[in-house]
């Protein structure tokens, strides 16, 4: 270990591809964004792991011992380094310590790994830190996750994600002159329960899922949204392809009662389908259910009205601009 080391990655958020990226072959597309965790290694006599956060006073430990024991078993190593690891996630969380939905444990996850390889000096770990990571990730979540997070950390900027027991990421370009923000629901959604609804709802329709046709629509869009992006598309085309998903989001949201609807300020004008401002912004909910709803807008792209609402959720707390991160992992200093 190189004395005072100290590396960073970003948090992550998916756009597209909710309940598809849990299965193999699903396609996502995710953004690393949200700020950036950050890893220190100090010399110390026995191996210590922390984690830290500015605006979270208690920290749950938990993920620390997952990480430890899958380090153990994939590196086959007896004993792991007498190292003090401290990984700080306050990016991830607002002024009252909640979660802003940026995958933190995910990052936090791949930051402990790295620690433990980086101060291993019995054991090149360099090509084992994704499994390691993701083993870890999707232990401590009871065996779930598709880890398009781990890999959005680790590669940064935009990717298209492909969901399964061995998944994979290709990164793509983005229009950066889009503006976003990030809006919290009402009440927290239990994603565990949402996909346990998920796998029923599919053995209800008794097919695989790309037999079912909403499935094969938010596919076809997601291919189609993730190879425009390559070819540097027109924002207008993008957001008009966010729209679509958020729309097939919203019914499959309904079929699976776990409303997905995305939620703004009442002076954002309301119809019967998600609210939408053609070749200007869209609205989307992230993940499954509605706690989160991702806001994309051209600089100009929403009202004075609609402007100052947002801004007085980003004063209450309950929203805040997305901040998009186009490196990944990365080694910061070394004193």
């Amino acid at each position: 270990m190189r004395k005072g080391q100290q590396w960073s990655a970003p948090g992550s958020i998916l756009i597209a591809g909710e309940y598809l990226v849990s299965e193999e072959g699903g396609l996502g597309l995710s953004l690393a964004s949200g700020g950036r965790g950050t890893l220190r290694l100090a010399r110390s006599s026995a191996l210590e792991m922390k984690g830290l956060c500015k605006n979270r006073p208690k920290f749950d430990d938990s993920l620390q011992s997952v990480v430890k024991d899958h380090y153990n078993r994939i590196t086959g190593r007896d004993e792991l380094p007498s190292v003090e690891i401290l990984v700080e996630t306050g990016d991830f969380f607002d002024e009252r310590g909640q979660k802003i939905g940026y995958g933190s444990s995910a990052t936090a996850a791949l930051l402990y790994t790295v620690g433990l390889a980086e101060a291993d000096d019995h054991h090149e770990a360099g090509d084992d830190i994704v499994r390691i990571a993701l083993g870890a990730h999707r232990a401590w979540q009871n065996g779930r996750g598709s880890g398009y997070d781990i890999l959005s950390s680790i590669a940064g900027g935009a990717n298209v994600f492909t969901g399964g027991l061995r998944p994979t990421h290709r990164r793509i370009s983005w229009p950066v002159q889009l503006v976003a923000w990030i809006i919290r629901g009402a009440k927290p959604v239990n994603s565990a329960v949402a996909m346990q609804r998920y796998e029923r709802w599919k053995r209800r329709l008794n097919a695989a899922s790309e037999e079912i046709p909403i499935l094969l629509r938010m596919d076809g869009i997601i291919r189609e949204l993730t190879e425009s992006c390559s070819r540097w598309m027109e924002t207008s085309t993008l957001l008009e392809s966010i729209h679509h998903l958020s729309c097939l989001a919203v019914q499959l949201g309904r079929e699976l009662d776990v409303p997905a609807w995305p939620k703004l300020p009442d002076v954002f004008s309301s119809s019967s389908r998600p609210w939408y401002s053609p070749g200007r912004a869209a609205a989307k909910s992230l993940g499954a259910g509605d706690e989160i709803t991702l806001l994309l807008s051209l600089p100009d792209g929403l009202s004075q009205r609609e402007s100052r609402a947002i801004n007085r959720l980003i004063n209450e707390g309950k929203a805040a601009p997305l901040r998009f991160e186009r490196d990944g992992l990365r080694l910061e200093n070394e004193d």
